[in-house]
């Protein structure tokens, strides 16, 4: 059994060697390995000699495996079509001994090299082009490092009910590895994680908001549940979102508002079937409510309809949602006297709707040939 998991700067398959239980019989750690790093040697025609330049890059390669332990090099070698099936079976096996000979002289001990020869049998170009073939005359090396994996499983349920959820989407992240499972019929889940690693598990599904568990995957924990528990989307629940940041006094967006935006499509893209509201504010402390021709009331208008128009240009149906404003009628800091509290101020929220009540309400008027809000000069 293989899995496979995305990690930063490589790509990364987990082999499962060994499973070890407990005495009752839980699934509790797993000897693996993960690809560390892969280089192809390539060689001339009828020939099994490692280049130059090749050689330095497996002299690299053999000094990062001395910044891990246990380790292992595996090689597999081929040639291209020329010659006849015998002839290049021998040929691939001595282009795999030129490789393994040279780890072997940088240090690497014999028992620590698994190789292979495949002669013309596992092309990975097509070899009807010179440079096709030269591709084909090659040395894949591979450096894996050793790894332990724990079991550890987990159920998600719904928050105010404790009811399982279904087929609800985890992804498991750490800064080393992305993996994803789905809970089953009882919303139970189960993944294996490296050991040591901090952490988190996003649980999502439709109809739910979002919500992130954070773990260390450590033997004395790895009985344990791990509980993903989601809040219904139910009409009237408010989401705020404080880290849009516009240029002053206008509704454009800044590029570091980029994250906040990918939260927002993510729920609208997770709960297909959710309706909402978008309710921009603006940050106007220490002041009365203002009027709905008053330039703040605009602003509030114009920054909701700028993220109305982002869920809808990234194929979010329109139909789903409306947008309205507030001004400063509902600022969460009336009397704001610090950056931090204005910032919560002018804020956009997502108050999830009955979908008939979304059909039947309008977005909010702008007055934009007074106030010029999308002009960034």
């Amino acid at each position: 059994m293989n899995r496979i998991l995305v990690v930063r700067d490589c790509f990364i398959i987990l082999f499962f060697t060994a499973i070890w239980f407990n005495p009752l019989g839980a699934q509790i750690a797993v000897d693996s390995s993960i690809i560390v790093s892969e280089k192809f040697v390539l060689f001339d025609s009828d020939q099994h000699l490692i280049r130059g330049t090749d050689s330095t890059v497996l002299s690299a390669l053999i000094d990062t495996s001395r910044d891990m332990q246990p380790f292992e090099f595996v090689i597999e070698a081929h040639t291209d079509s020329d010659g006849s099936h015998e002839y290049n079976r021998t040929l691939s096996s001595q282009r795999n001994e030129a490789v393994r000979q040279l780890l072997i002289a940088g240090g690497v001990d014999s028992s620590r090299i698994t190789s292979s020869f495949h002669g013309e049998e596992i092309p990975r170009e097509n070899n009807d082009t010179e440079e096709g073939k030269q591709l084909n005359r090659r040395a894949r090396v591979i450096l894996k490092r050793q790894i332990k994996l724990l079991q550890m499983k987990g159920r998600t349920l719904d928050a105010l009910t404790n009811s399982p959820i279904d087929s609800a989407t985890l992804v498991i992240r750490s800064k080393t590895f992305r993996d994803s499972v789905f809970s089953d019929h009882e919303g139970m889940f189960s993944i294996f994680v490296p050991t040591g690693v901090v952490a988190g598990i996003d649980g999502k599904a439709d109809g739910y908001l979002a919500h992130t568990e954070m773990f260390k995957a450590v033997p004395s924990k790895s009985k344990a549940i791990i509980e993903i528990r989601l809040n219904r989307l139910i009409p009237g629940k408010k989401i705020e979102f404080t880290k849009f940041y516009f240029v002053g006094s206008k509704a454009i967006l800044l590029p570091r508002s980029k994250p906040e935006l990918g939260n927002l499509l993510d729920i609208a893209r997770t709960n297909p079937s959710v309706c909402f509201e978008i309710i921009g504010h603006v940050n106007f402390p220490n002041r009365p409510p203002v009027s709905r021709n008053t330039f703040e009331y605009n602003l509030s208008v114009a920054r909701a309809q700028v993220i109305f128009d982002y869920l809808r240009h990234n194929d979010v149906d329109s139909s789903r949602m409306f947008f309205t404003a507030r001004g400063n009628w509902e600022m969460v800091h009336p009397n704001a006297t610090n950056e931090k509290e204005m910032q919560i101020n002018r804020r956009v929220e997502i108050e999830i709707k009955d979908c008939e009540e979304v059909a039947q309400s309008e977005n909010a008027t702008l007055n934009d040939k007074e106030y010029d809000f999308f002009d960034g000069n």
